[in-house]
């Protein structure tokens, strides 16, 4: 007799559908212009300090390394508008970094999430208008200061492009390179009325620009 033909194998069982991935929680934003502050990042609130001026509080953490980092805000009366980035490292004493502008119009920018600092940004504007043969061009620009969370700072101008409608920056220090922890910048104007930013520290490395 003829063996009888094997059952056929069962069907393998369809692959489980992959969970869709979570898109990243955007950074959220806590910031201080002249005519108001929002406060968006847990662990930023709004106060005043002991001489009465308006302020930004933020206590959290670097990302990076899990370390305590604590930011002050605070515009002065005569309108000078200060961040300080108060870091800590293991076994060391805490150290802080300050920007201060002292140009009308400036703002900060706290950027984060949850209680993870992500940097602060103080950008300060500047327009005016340029004469050429075709008629008057409004120019637009800024300086920005960037203090990442374990202190290390960056600085920028950036230029308005009105064709594209973007920002075109230029970097006056080399990407490789960053303002080490504790230094102080100064932000104001020059004799022409243009923008200047003064950067003092104590430099321990190689800078490149």
């Amino acid at each position: 007799m003829p063996e009888p033909a094997p059952e056929p194998e069962p069907a393998p069982e369809p692959a489980p559908e992959p969970e869709p991935a979570l898109a990243p929680e955007p950074s959220q934003e806590c910031v201080f212009d002249d005519g108001a502050i929002t406060c968006m990042v847990a662990g930023c609130e709004a106060v005043t300090n002991e001489s009465g001026d308006p302020m930004v509080r933020f206590s959290g953490r670097d990302p990076d390394t899990a370390a305590a980092v604590v930011v002050a805000i605070v515009r002065k009366p005569d309108g000078r508008l200060t961040h300080t980035v108060t870091s800590t490292s293991p076994n060391a004493a805490p150290v802080a970094t300050t920007v201060t502008s002292e140009v009308p119009g400036s703002m900060v920018r706290l950027e984060g999430d949850h209680r993870a600092l992500r940097r602060v940004l103080t950008v300060v504007p500047l327009e005016y208008e340029v004469r050429t043969a075709g008629g008057t061009v409004a120019v637009r620009l800024r300086a920005v200061v960037e203090t990442q969370p374990g202190g290390e700072g960056f600085t920028r101008y950036e230029t308005h492009d009105p064709v594209r409608d973007l920002w075109e920056s230029s970097s006056t220090i080399n990407a490789a390179s960053r303002f080490e922890r504790g230094h102080e910048v100064l932000i104001g104007r020059d004799g022409d009325g243009g923008l200047t930013m003064n950067v003092e520290m104590t430099v321990t490395r190689d800078l490149f620009f």
